[in-house]
């Protein structure tokens, strides 16, 4: 008789516990994604692993502007002729994300 009361009382414990718990879990992971924020720096800012690493993948490149963000990466906006191209760096150097932007004298002067 001993061993079917704590057998309940523990079955009560995990049918109290289990819902509290995984309903915490998933509330989690519908929150929405956290916007990135950027502040516009001088380019001579950026640390020396970004601008070697842009430079060395974009030969022939000009570095126009750069800016750092609140989760400790580095956006560039660099220009080869009339290619715009706006890269993401971590403070190591190391490519996170590229966006291009391909812009020519007849697409800036339709605008």
């Amino acid at each position: 008789m001993k061993k079917l009361g704590v057998l309940i009382t523990a079955a009560l414990i995990l049918a109290f516990y289990l819902p509290q718990n995984i309903s915490a879990q998933t509330s989690k992971s519908t929150d929405p994604p956290r916007k990135t924020t950027y502040t516009q720096i001088k380019t001579t800012e950026l640390p020396a692993a970004v601008t070697n690493a842009v430079t060395k993948e974009n030969p022939n490149c000009t570095i126009e502007k750069a800016y750092s963000s609140d989760n400790g990466n580095y956006k560039v906006e660099i220009k080869k002729g009339m290619e715009h191209r706006t890269l993401i760096y971590d403070k190591d150097g190391n490519m996170v994300k590229t966006a291009e932007h391909m812009k020519s004298m007849s697409d800036t002067k339709k605008q």
